[in-house]
This record gives structure tokens, C-alpha cells and sequence, in this order.
């Protein structure tokens, strides 16, 4: 993939069990071996820029927000997050993560995918990132949460 793209992003989180579906328009780019997807989460004013490289994801938020995860699948990896009311140290421990060309399918269809590790940088659109992690906020467990990032080009 070369140059800049308009791209629709479609954000599906489950935590706990309870899910969650976002939708946004943004612009997807490739810098230095690596992937950047970036869009604004319009609810809170948050600037959010998605990192896929080989073998890890980065998910950066600036604004009324900011925070900083990093997913490498079977580590811990440290992160933050800080509003204006709060400010606390992550970890988050990533059991699955990977790259699929096209729209992975539903969730119910996620967990096969759970101990595979395949994340590559994509060169087509559409792709979906999937990843799955703990969260780990000042020593206690606050969650289990699974992630998909559907990216195709905005027309």
C-alpha cells in the first residue's frame, strides 16, 4: 500500500461479554515498515492513531484522553492513561493478535483464532486486525477484552 487512503473503520469491542460497536471515517497511511490507521473518536474529542507492524500493535489517543497501549502477542507490556480526572499505569497481557485480509466474521466466530500470533503488516484493503488482552489497571485485573478493527477504503 502506498500514498494516503480515506478509509471507514469499524471497531467492535467486547469486554466481558458486553459488546460494543463503533464506526468512524478516517485516513490510513505506511511509515517506516509499519501500518498507521488514524481517525478522531468524535464522542470525546480523542485523536487516535493505530500502529500494526510486524509483531505488534500500538493503539495511541491524544485529547480529552490520552493513554498509550502497546499489544505484543504472549508479553506484558506497559502503557498509561490520563484524563483530566485521572491518571493511572496499564499493563496489558495480549493472548491473541493478528492480521486477515477481508472482514473476519462475526464475534462468535473470533475465539478460533485465539493462539495465533500471524500479525503481518497488510497490503490490501480490506483487512481486519484482531486482538485479544487483559487489561491490568495499578495491579488489579479490570478486564478481558477482544478487539476487531474492520479498515476498508471509504468510496
Amino acid at each position: 500500500m502506498s500514498d494516503k487512503k480515506k478509509v471507514r473503520i469499524e471497531l467492535v469491542t467486547v469486554q466481558d461479554g458486553e459488546q460494543a460497536v463503533l464506526a468512524y471515517q478516517g485516513e490510513l497511511f505506511v511509515k517506516a515498515r509499519s501500518l498507521f490507521v488514524r481517525y478522531t473518536e468524535q464522542e470525546e474529542d480523542v485523536r487516535c492513531l493505530v500502529r500494526i507492524s510486524a509483531g505488534e500493535l500500538s493503539v495511541v489517543r491524544r485529547g480529552a484522553v490520552d493513554s498509550e497501549q502497546l499489544f505484543v502477542p504472549g508479553k506484558t507490556c506497559r502503557g498509561n492513561y490520563k484524563s483530566p480526572y485521572i491518571q493511572f499505569d496499564l499493563e496489558t497481557h495480549t493472548t491473541a493478535l493478528f492480521v486477515s485480509e477481508g472482514e473476519l466474521g462475526a464475534h462468535n466466530g473470533m475465539e478460533q483464532y485465539h493462539s495465533d500470533y500471524a500479525i503481518t503488516v497488510p497490503d490490501t484493503l480490506p483487512f481486519t486486525v484482531y486482538w485479544e488482552y487483559a487489561l491490568v489497571t495499578n495491579g488489579q485485573l479490570t478486564g478481558q477484552f477482544q478487539n476487531k478493527l474492520y479498515i476498508r477504503e471509504d468510496v
